[in-house]
C-alpha cells in the first residue's frame, strides 16, 4: 500500500530512495508520471478499502511530497497523462464486491488541471441502451445494468479522443475527452481458432507443444491499451488513429456467479461436435476453461458453439 520511489540512474544497482505510505487512503493500482517537463507531478490512482467506497487519484512530486488528492470513480484500476501533461484519464473498474451484494458502476474520470486547479468529470454510462452495446457482452447476474457491467480496465489517449478496455465486456469504449462523453462502445468480437493462422496450444496435459486449429473461438478481452497515428496508406497526407490491445482474456468469478467451465464438463451438441467425447479428453479441449454464458445459440442447454476467454494474440485496429 505504498508508492516506491528509486534511483535507477545506474539500472544495474537502483536503490530505494523512498516510500510513499498510502495505506491510509486504500491500495494503489497505477502510476503515471507527467510528461509535462514544466510540471513536477506523478498521479497515483488508488483504490478504497472496500469496494463500495470510490477511490482517490493522489498527486504527488517528484520527491513523494503530498500535493493534492481528488475523489473518482469506484475502484480506479488504470490512469494515464495525456501528451500536454495537463489531463489524467482515470479507468474506474467498478468491480462487484466478493459476494456479488454490491455492484457499483464503471465510470471513466478526466482530471483536468486548470491553472491551479483541477476540474474533475466522470464520464458515467447510465445513459447507454441496449442498441448502444449491441455486440457488447453484458453478462452479470440477473438484474445487473449496462452501467454496473461494463468495468473500464486500461486508458489509451490519442488525440481527443480516448480509447478503454472493458475486458469482460470484450470492448473498448470511445471516449470524447473535449466533450467528456462516450462517443461510441466498439464491441471486439472473437477469433476463429479453426481457422488456419489462428492455432493455439490448449492442454497443459498432453506433456508437449502442440499448436494447432481447435473448434474454439477466442473472445478478444483486452486488458492493456496503447494509441497512435500514423499516416494513412493511401492518402499519405492523412493521419489515421489504430490502438493496439493485449488479449488477456478474463472471467467473473464472484462468490457464487462464475462464467466459465472446462469443455470436459459442457454438454456439447452432437450435431455440432460429433467427435465430442474426443474432443473432452484431458490431452484435448478438456482442459480448456470456455464461457458458460456463451455458445448455447438455439438455447436448448447444450453448446453449439465454444468461446475461450482472451485471443493468444495481440491486435491493431483503426479507430
Amino acid at each position: 500500500d505504498s508508492l516506491d520511489i528509486f534511483d535507477a540512474s545506474n539500472p544495474a544497482a537502483p536503490f530505494l530512495i523512498k516510500a510513499v505510505d498510502l495505506s491510509a487512503l486504500g491500495n494503489p493500482n497505477s502510476v503515471d508520471i507527467n510528461p509535462n517537463a514544466k510540471i513536477d507531478e506523478v498521479a497515483v490512482a488508488v483504490g478504497a478499502p472496500s469496494k463500495d467506497q470510490r477511490g482517490t487519484v493522489v498527486f504527488l512530486d517528484t520527491d513523494g511530497n503530498l500535493l493534492e488528492s481528488v475523489q473518482v470513480g469506484y475502484l480506479p484500476d488504470m490512469l494515464t497523462y495525456d501528451q500536454d501533461g495537463r489531463r489524467v484519464v482515470v479507468a474506474n473498474e467498478g468491480e462487484p464486491t466478493d459476494d456479488y451484494s454490491f455492484d457499483p458502476e464503471g465510470s471513466v474520470s478526466i482530471i483536468e488541471l486548470q491553472g491551479k486547479k483541477r476540474r474533475h468529470t466522470e464520464v458515467t454510462f447510465g445513459d447507454l441502451t441496449t442498441s448502444d452495446v449491441a455486440g457488447v457482452r453484458i453478462t452479470g447476474p440477473e438484474g445487473t445494468t449496462i452501467a454496473q457491467d461494463l468495468e473500464p480496465e486500461f486508458v489509451a489517449i490519442a488525440g481527443r479522443h480516448a480509447f478503454v478496455t472493458c475486458q469482460e465486456n470484450n470492448a473498448v469504449v470511445k471516449i470524447d475527452l473535449h466533450r467528456a462523453k462516450v462517443e461510441a462502445v466498439l464491441p471486439l468480437g472473437s477469433i476463429d481458432h479453426g481457422q488456419l493462422g489462428s492455432a493455439l496450444d490448449v492442454s497443459d496435459r498432453d506433456d508437449m507443444i502442440r499448436i494447432a486449429n481447435w473448434p474454439v473461438h477466442g473472445l478478444f478481452m483486452p486488458d492493456a491499451i496503447a494509441a497512435y497515428t500514423a499516416k494513412d496508406g493511401c492518402d499519405r497526407s492523412a493521419k489515421r488513429t489504430f490502438f493496439v490491445t493485449a488479449n488477456e482474456g478474463d472471467a467473473r468469478e464472484w462468490g457464487d456467479y462464475i462464467d466459465e467451465e472446462r469443455i470436459k464438463n459442457l454438454d456439447l451438441d452432437p450435431s455440432a461436435f460429433p467427435l465430442g467425447d474426443v474432443l473432452k479428453e484431458d490431452e484435448n479441449l478438456g482442459r480448456l476453461t470456455v464461457s458458460n454464458i456463451d455458445g448455447d445459440t438455439d438455447g436448448d442447454g447444450d453448446y453449439d458453439e465454444l468461446y475461450a476467454y482472451g485471443a493468444r494474440s495481440f491486435t491493431i485496429r483503426d479507430a
